[in-house]
């Protein structure tokens, strides 16, 4: 019989009655309107990471940090967390933007060096010639990277 790994993982914090997953489960809730710039990065012993997808936010956020803590805190019945931390992991792409980046690494032509086509042209191997001669093509634009 097979469950989904979510499945699994929500029993077993359910169960265990994990604090961090009270966490999780309101984060939501403890950040508010907030939450569209933020997200939980990490929760390590008394330290909650919080990544901030712009500085400002950032900034902002770390002026608010007493506050911020109280929040957080508000949620356990005991305080857990004695410290906050930011993170900032970039600014956070939504529909148009995210659509407008993506054609925009399509859209650039790409072409191989002539040392890069000499090296490929001693393959004997059209299969592998034509994998690494993609490889290399998804090198140059940065579209193997993960966002």
């Amino acid at each position: 019989m097979a469950s989904s790994v979510k499945t699994f993982i929500d029993g077993y914090f359910k169960k265990h009655s994990d604090w961090r997953w009270s966490l999780l489960e309101n984060w939501k809730q403890i950040m508010g309107q907030m939450h569209e710039h933020v997200f939980l990065e990490k929760v390590y012993k008394e330290t909650v990471v919080i990544g901030v997808y712009h500085s400002s936010w950032m900034h902002e956020l770390y002026l608010l940090s007493p506050v911020l803590l109280k929040k957080i805190n508000s949620v356990f019945e005991t305080p857990r967390i004695k410290r906050v931390r930011f993170k900032l992991k970039g600014q956070k792409l939504y529909g148009q933007a995210k659509r407008a980046k993506y054609k925009q690494l399509q859209a650039k032509p790409v072409q191989l060096s002539s040392p890069q086509l000499k090296a490929l042209e001693k393959l004997d191997d059209d299969d592998l010639q034509r994998h690494l001669k993609g490889f290399f093509k998804q090198c140059q634009t940065g579209a193997a990277k993960d966002e």
